[in-house]
This record gives C-alpha cells, sequence and structure tokens, in this order.
C-alpha cells in the first residue's frame, strides 16, 4: 500500500489521462487511485472482465480494446486478492511498452506464490509482499522500479538518506533510507527466506500443494453446485470459489467460532465468494476438516 501510494503521487497525472485497471482488484488500491485522480481530474477505470474467466484472453484482449490514446497507466495484479487468479502480466507488459503505457504490478501474493522473474516481465514498476507466501515476518515487502524511470519517483517520506553525498548506494537506493524510528530488522529475513524455498524439499512440497489446488475446489463446488471461475491453469495455491448464501458475514462467523476455521469469506460483485489456500504449513486433514465443515453448514 505504501509503494503503490509513492508511485500514484509521483506520476504527475494531467486532466484527461486515464488509469485502466480491472474489476479484480485490491480494494485499498482503488481508494489510492480514486483520491489521486479526484485530485488531478484524470480517471481510474475498473475494466469488467468476463466471468467467468475461460482463458488468459480473456483479460489480455478486454484490458488492450479498452486502452486508448489517454491511456497513461496499465495497474493490474499479479494474482488477484479477491478472485485468486493469476493474470497474463508479461503479454500485458510487453502491450503497454510498444504503445509508451506506464505499468504497475500489484504483486502482493506473487512472491514465493509463483516463480518470479521480474526481468522477464519487463515492467515499470512491482510491488511484491514477502510476509504472504515466503513467510518474512508482517510488514515485509519491496518496491521494484525500471532504471530509466527511478529518477521520476520521490520517497513519501524524506529522511537522512535523501541526496546523501556520502552514501555508496544508488540515489533511488539512499533517498529511500532512514525512514525515522522504524525497525528494519525484519527486511534482512528476505535472503534467508529466499533461499529456504529454493531447496530441493520446499520445491518438492510447494509442488504438491499446487496440484492439490484444483482438487479442492472441486470438492468445495461439488458441495455448493457452483461452476469454476477460471481454468485450473491460473490457480496457484489459492482458489476462490461462488458460495451460494444470502449472508456471507454468518457463515464466516459460524466457521470460525463453531468451528475454529479462519478463512476468507466476502461479497464480490454481488456474489460471496470463499477463497481457500493451501501451503507449505496446511495438511490433507486441515482440508477435509473445512470440506466436512461446510456440508454441515450448508446442508
Amino acid at each position: 500500500t505504501t509503494a503503490i501510494n509513492e508511485i500514484i503521487r509521483s506520476l504527475k497525472l494531467q486532466p484527461g489521462d486515464e488509469i485502466i485497471s480491472t474489476d479484480h482488484e485490491y480494494g485499498a488500491m482503488d481508494k489510492a487511485w480514486e483520491f489521486v485522480t479526484e485530485k488531478t481530474g484524470s480517471s481510474y477505470k475498473n475494466i469488467k472482465l468476463p466471468f467467468p474467466i475461460e482463458s488468459e484472453e480473456d483479460i489480455t484482449s478486454t484490458l488492450i480494446n479498452n486502452c486508448s490514446d489517454k491511456t497513461k497507466v496499465l495497474f493490474i495484479s499479479h494474482i488477484t486478492s479477491p478472485t485468486a487468479i493469476i493474470f497474463p502480466v508479461k503479454e500485458l507488459c510487453d502491450f503497454a511498452r510498444k504503445n509508451n503505457i506506464i505499468t504497475i504490478i500489484d504483486g502482493a501474493h506473487a512472491p514465493g506464490h509463483i516463480e518470479l522473474d521480474i526481468m522477464n516481465l519487463n515492467p515499470d514498476y512491482y510491488i511484491g509482499t514477502c510476509h504472504k507466501w515466503l513467510c518474512t515476518p508482517k510488514g515485509v515487502s519491496f518496491l521494484y522500479v525500471n532504471k530509466e524511470i527511478q529518477n521520476k519517483l520521490d520517497p513519501l517520506i524524506i529522511g537522512w538518506g535523501w541526496r546523501d553525498s556520502e552514501t555508496k548506494l544508488s540515489n533511488f537506493q539512499s533517498n529511500h533510507q532512514w525512514w525515522g524510528t522504524r525497525d528494519m530488522s525484519s527486511y534482512f529475513c528476505i535472503p534467508l527466506a529466499i533461499m529456504i524455498h529454493q531447496e530441493k524439499d520446499m520445491i518438492s512440497s510447494r509442488i504438491q500443494c499446487l496440484s492439490r489446488i484444483p482438487m479442492i475446489r472441486k470438492e468445495i463446488n461439488d458441495i455448493t453446485k457452483q461452476s469454476n471461475i477460471c481454468p485450473n491453469k491460473m490457480l496457484g495455491h489459492m482458489a476462490s470459489m461462488i458460495i451460494p448464501i444470502e449472508n456471507h458475514v454468518d457463515i464466516k462467523n459460524k466457521l470460525i467460532n463453531d468451528y475454529n476455521i479462519e478463512i476468507p469469506i466476502f461479497n464480490w460483485k454481488g456474489k460471496n465468494l470463499l477463497r481457500v489456500s493451501y501451503y507449505l504449513y496446511n495438511q490433507k486433514k486441515d482440508i477435509n476438516y473445512l470440506i466436512k465443515s461446510l456440508k454441515e453448514i450448508l446442508s
């Protein structure tokens, strides 16, 4: 959230500029864009994607067809928060670069979740959090900025690092240093977390987890009599499913209070969704218990 706010406020948007995004984005990011576009006279467009999504082409063609000469920014998630869908970021970044459109990728769910090669994606900006799937302490995130535009980004907080003549870092790195008395020690966990995730046993375990998500989704959809919202190949360690209930808060509270299960259940675009995650710290018995609990509640 901090990084994206910093990027948005450094863009120097003008009246008439358009920011193209989707209706699958994280709510806090939508609010950040709405705040800035109201101040600048630019417009933030949440493009409605086909639903359910049948293929990556549904996403790329819809977004590309909605870009115009007014489009200054393409802002998309790498893996969407509400719907847990992996977006075709590489193809969209390639299109944007050819058309002089700035790309900002919200990669909150990507590090540790999927193979991530930012240089291959070649966005202008990429933001990732490490406390979700890379399992670092909370609040550990990173901001990547293409070297060609690093001098255009102003830090939200100016501290001792700003224009430090004695630093051995780049100006971009130095300008973002020393945020008051904030404890930065948790950030030093990132190299170790990456190293652990690259171990052979960890890679094997993640592959096993990935293979189970489509099966978990099918089991839950069999209970609810609902269809998939996207193909299996667009899933990672998460899947969102439609739950045909009137009040999502009631079932969420029932799972927490009666079954000791905490899981995201929320209203999205008039539909109640349940998002299940399966990762290194989960066991098959956890999923079996969730399935059993849902059967009891929905019966």
